[in-house]
C-alpha cells in the first residue's frame, strides 16, 4: 500500500510540474521515458496539442504487462503518442506484440568510453577477461564464473559491480584466485577496467520473470575501448554483436559455449582484430553520439512538422 501511494504522489507530482512548465514556457515537443507509468505525466501535453514522443526501454513494457488492467490502460494510452521509439529491436518486438501494426522507430545509445584501441597493455593471448553490470539474475553471471572454471589457469575474470547476488556469487566462486570482485566503477576507473583488460564477456540470460538485456550498453562501451566480445544471444544484444562479424554470440546458460567462444578469441589475433574492426565500424553507424543525436533530432522535426499542418 505504502509503494503505490508513493507511486501515486510521485506521478501526480509529474503531472503538476508538467502542467506548471506548459504554463510558463512553449514548448514544439514533449519525450516521455518509461511510457508506463509516466504517461500520466504528459497528459498536459495531450490536451495542450504539444506533441508527444514516447521512448521505450522495454522492463516498462514487462511491467505493465504484469497486470491485466495496467496491460490495457498502458495500450490505450499508445494513441497519445505521435511517435514511438525503443532502444532495440527487441524491445520493439515488446512493442509490437501489445500493438502489432503500430509504426516504431529504434534508436539505440552511445558510449562515453573514448576509444582505446592500440593501447599496448593489451596481452596475447587475450586472457584477461571483463565483466561489466549489476550482479543480479538477468545478467547471468554464475555462468560466466562457471566457464571460467573450464579455461586454462592463465585466464583471469574481473567482475565490475555490485547487486543483490554479490554475496550468491562470491560464495559461488569460493577462494579462487582468479576471479575478482572490484565492486562498483564510474567514470576514469571504469574506463582504466576497459583498458587494462583484453575480452568482455556479457552472458545475460532471461530470468526467473522473464526479463533480460534490453540492449545492453556496456557492449557499446566495450566496443568503444576496443574489446573484442562474448555475449549470449537474448534480448536486444544481437542488435549490437553480430555473430562472427561483431563478437560471438553463444546461447544463454551454457558455460561451455562460453568457455569455448572466450577461449577462441583469445587464441586467435587475426580473429579478435576482425570483430573488433566490425564492431567500430557498426558503433560508428548505429551507437555513435553523434548518429544517436542526428536519429532522434529528425524523429523529432518529422512530428513538429507533421503537427504544425494539422
Amino acid at each position: 500500500p505504502l509503494l503505490k501511494f508513493m507511486a501515486a504522489v510521485y506521478l501526480w507530482c509529474g503531472f503538476w510540474k508538467l502542467l506548471s512548465l506548459l504554463n510558463r514556457k512553449t514548448y514544439d515537443v514533449v519525450e516521455v521515458h518509461w511510457p508506463f507509468p509516466h504517461a500520466f505525466m504528459a497528459l498536459p501535453a495531450v490536451w495542450a496539442g504539444i506533441p508527444v514522443i514516447y521512448h521505450y526501454h522495454s522492463a516498462e513494457l514487462k511491467l505493465a504487462a504484469q497486470n491485466p488492467l495496467w496491460n490495457m490502460g498502458f495500450a490505450w494510452s499508445l494513441g497519445w503518442a505521435k511517435a514511438h521509439v525503443t532502444n532495440s529491436s527487441y524491445t520493439a518486438g515488446l512493442l509490437k506484440k501489445l500493438k502489432p501494426h503500430l509504426k516504431v522507430e529504434v534508436i539505440s545509445y552511445g558510449s562515453p568510453i573514448a576509444e582505446n584501441l592500440n593501447d599496448p597493455s593489451r596481452g596475447h593471448p587475450r586472457r584477461r577477461v571483463l565483466f561489466v553490470g549489476r550482479h543480479i539474475e538477468r545478467k547471468g553471471i554464475r555462468y560466466l564464473i562457471d566457464a571460467m572454471k573450464q579455461l586454462p589457469g592463465d585466464f583471469l575474470l574481473t567482475l565490475v559491480g555490485e547487486g543483490d547476488q554479490t554475496a550468491e556469487l562470491k560464495a559461488h566462486v569460493g577462494s579462487n584466485p582468479r576471479i575478482s570482485f572490484v565492486g562498483r566503477l564510474s567514470g576514469e576507473k571504469l574506463a582504466e577496467a576497459y583498458a587494462s583488460h583484453d575480452l568482455f564477456v556479457l552472458p545475460a540470460i532471461v530470468d526467473s520473470r522473464g526479463d533480460t538485456e534490453g540492449l545492453g550498453v556496456v557492449l557499446i562501451e566495450a566496443i568503444a575501448a576496443g574489446l573484442p566480445i562474448v555475449a549470449s544471444n537474448v534480448g536486444g544484444i544481437p542488435d549490437v554483436v553480430i555473430d562472427g562479424q561483431t563478437g560471438l554470440l553463444v546461447p544463454e546458460k551454457n558455460p561451455h559455449a562460453l568457455a569455448e567462444a572466450i577461449f577462441k578469441i583469445s587464441r586467435d589475433e587475426h580473429l579478435a582484430q576482425k570483430l573488433i574492426e566490425g564492431a567500430r565500424e557498426h558503433a560508428r553507424k548505429n551507437f555513435s553520439w553523434d548518429a544517436v543525436t542526428q536519429q532522434t533530432l529528425e524523429i523529432y522535426e518529422s512530428v513538429r512538422r507533421k503537427t504544425s499542418k494539422v
